[in-house]
């Protein structure tokens, strides 16, 4: 991975990764490797998506897509750990997806003055336990995250 790029992506997931470790008082170790991976996914996902329909001329994925995609991939590569890992950071990665996912909506919102998503702490519980647990697509978490801004 390009140092450039690396700092890209680590810029893209550093408020949700700083959030989660003042909340649970715990570092966490960033897989770089993994990361670029979850990157290189998500562009290809979008690249398929913009492929597989006629898409119109200067057509972009919503924020709400980018952000199920993102979610989904950083779910699925696990590329986030906390060394001596307890039983309350085994949700680690879908923690973290959920809130880069939820980051990058919030500021979409904030910017096109939406309704600016808020969440209980009982939502926030349950999709991060569903994220772990259920099967979701990016075009599921896509529509989540659009939910939240209706």
């Amino acid at each position: 991975m390009s140092e450039g790029r690396e700092e890209d992506i680590l810029d893209f997931v550093e408020k949700p990764i700083l959030l989660y470790e003042t909340l649970r008082s715990c570092s966490i170790k960033v897989d770089l490797t993994v990361l670029d991976e979850c990157f290189c996914q998500v562009e290809d996902s979008l690249d398929h998506n913009f492929r597989s329909f006629e898409a119109p001329e200067g057509y972009e994925p919503s924020p709400f897509k980018m952000a199920g995609v993102l979610c989904f991939w950083l779910r699925k590569l696990k590329p986030f750990s906390v060394p001596g890992k307890t039983e309350e950071n085994r949700f680690i990665n879908e923690t973290v997806a959920f809130l880069v996912g939820y980051s990058l909506v919030f500021q979409y919102a904030k910017s096109k003055t939406l309704h600016r998503p808020k969440i209980s702490d009982t939502f926030f519980h349950d999709m991060v336990t569903s994220l772990r647990y259920n099967s979701h697509s990016p075009n599921s978490a896509a529509f989540l995250f659009e939910g939240l801004c209706l």
